[in-house]
């Protein structure tokens, strides 16, 4: 348990105040934390580092804090992908894909532009669940975040005054 404190601690915690101490404004810090979280939950995997490269461009986001979050999400991601694909068809009321690997290699096989527009359309709408979900999450996060991170920064022992 002390190994995985130490850890964590050391990837996640250690970097983001040392992006205090280099005068990053808790704000800044928690809107980059709160944006890269949410990114890496995002339901089709692979793309969440690009999509957050860009969104700290775009938005002037702290580009270590991002990543930091993204990276912490990641195991979420895998979490998460098939409520997220169920949620879109929910939503909108399609049928469940099957998600059993020998069906969807069989679909592949057999079926390859059916197989490609059924999954790729229930990825488009996994998208449309994770970004009616975003607004209100970011901002729980940023708000978490933004009080943890004031509370930082005015301590003394951790983060120097300038």
């Amino acid at each position: 348990m002390i190994k995985i404190k130490n850890w964590l601690y050391k990837k996640i915690i250690a970097p983001l105040i040392d992006q205090l101490k280099q005068g990053v404004s808790p704000e800044k810090l928690a809107a980059s934390f709160a944006a890269g979280f949410l990114i890496g939950i995002f339901p089709l995997i692979g793309v969440s580092t690009g999509i957050c490269l860009i969104a700290a461009y775009i938005f002037r986001l702290n580009h270590l804090a991002i990543q930091v979050a993204n990276y912490t999400a990641y195991p979420l991601q895998f979490l998460l992908v098939i409520p997220f694909y169920r949620a879109g068809e929910m939503l909108f009321q399609q049928p469940p894909i099957p998600l059993d690997l020998m069906v969807i290699i069989s679909e592949f096989k057999n079926h390859f532009l059916e197989a490609i527009k059924q999954y790729g359309m229930t990825g488009l709408r996994s998208v449309v669940v994770w970004g009616i979900i975003f607004p209100p999450v970011y901002f729980f996060i940023y708000f978490t975040c933004k009080k943890i991170f004031l509370f930082l920064s005015f301590k003394k022992s951790i983060v120097k005054k300038k």
